[in-house]
């Protein structure tokens, strides 16, 4: 087989570019690192501007896995009130940011998106 994606050919089930793939093990490695079992999807802490769609997973703990297509803008988040830090993965280059920092009061917070082409996940975490 070409396991490692060298075989570009659409000819049938395990198919895919290098770079398609690369992008699945980002997102797979990014996921892995989540408590998984303790999570379940959540419609209501992010609401995406107009031309983006978003998807996220929450725990009761606080974690937050947010994964975020299409035009590049900020994003809106209903957060309980506590400290966070937020690291955002580019999916395609599979680059993760420094993690930033930053208190909630509680309610709607703002969050700058970085430049992403093909998609970008964010970690977010209540850290008190």
């Amino acid at each position: 087989g070409h396991e490692d994606g060298t075989d570009l050919e659409p000819n049938g089930p395990g198919g895919g570019s290098l770079e398609f793939r690369s992008r699945l093990r980002s997102l797979s490695e990014f996921l892995r690192s989540f408590p998984l079992t303790e999570m379940a999807p959540d419609a209501r802490t992010v609401k995406p501007a107009a031309g983006v769609e978003a998807y996220a997973l929450s725990s009761a703990k606080g974690e937050y896995a947010i994964y975020l297509e299409g035009k590049n803008s900020g994003v809106v988040l209903n957060l309980p009130a506590g400290r966070y830090t937020v690291r955002w993965l580019d999916i395609e280059s599979g680059k993760e940011s420094p993690a930033t920092a930053f208190r909630q009061a509680g309610g709607e917070k703002t969050l700058a998106v970085p430049a992403f082409r093909k998609g970008i996940a964010a970690r977010l975490e209540r850290t008190r």
